[in-house]
């Protein structure tokens, strides 16, 4: 049967808690390592392999702060002993490392280390560009101001959006490719936001955002068409 051996280390860090160790020992399996949990010395029953929770009689917010914090850790240990022995359990005994128990209590401490990366798709046209530009206006920044940009300033990118997409089924498109955004595409939407009764500041407002938009697209490598350069924008 598997044993779960624990100990505090020799050594303190720096604030004067000892680290918690870890022996594991199944048949010719012996294995060690460091748990990431911490106490003070005389918080520790050896005996009891336990932190000790102490109930102190008049409770300050120094010793409450101490209490909560032996609490937390007791729990996190109890937790990771647990999880051991139970991935223990699942798993095929002949397929065991030498690391695998250092590697099993890193992955609990640092599970976002181990989670897959995710591969974001290749961005190649306007509305896969114009998406993810949405998506992400909240963590860019004013230019003018160097302030978080305003609800107001990403709603004009949903709007825009969603005009370039009208535009794009009246024509009967799903998409276009940036080698598209030419004179013939802003002749196109222009003409259509002005049979939508729209001024011309209005206008200009959407051929500006589109110009943000392909700006970032051109600054991120995705875009290296500039034709889009010479587009007017329309001011009242």
């Amino acid at each position: 049967m598997a044993k779960i051996y624990l100990t505090l280390s020799a050594k303190s860090d720096t604030i004067l808690h000892k680290e918690i160790r870890i022996r594991f020992k199944h048949g010719k399996i012996d294995q060690q390592a460091k748990t990431n949990i911490f106490t003070p010395a005389e918080y520790w029953d050896e005996t009891a392999q336990q932190i000790i929770i102490p109930n102190f009689r008049l409770m300050n917010d120094e010793k409450k702060g101490l209490k909560q914090y032996l609490t937390g850790q007791s729990e996190k240990l109890n937790t990771l002993t647990t999880t051991i022995q139970t991935i223990f359990n699942e798993m095929d005994k002949d397929s065991i490392s030498q690391d695998w128990l250092k590697i099993t209590i890193d992955k609990y401490n640092f599970l976002e280390k181990y989670a897959p990366k995710v591969i974001e798709p290749e961005i190649k046209t306007l509305f896969q560009f114009t998406s993810k530009f949405i998506a992400t206006a909240h963590t860019r920044k004013d230019k003018a101001t160097g302030r978080p940009l305003t609800y107001n300033n990403i709603q004009q990118y949903r709007a825009t959006e969603k005009h370039l997409k009208a535009f794009a089924q009246s024509i009967r498109k799903k998409d276009f490719c940036f080698s598209e955004i030419d004179g013939k595409f802003y002749d196109g939407y222009v003409s259509y936001l002005q049979n939508l009764g729209f001024t011309q500041n209005s206008v200009g407002k959407h051929v500006r955002v589109l110009k943000l938009m392909l700006n970032e697209a051109t600054a991120q490598n995705i875009n290296t068409n500039s034709n889009y350069d010479a587009f007017h924008v329309f001011t009242e």
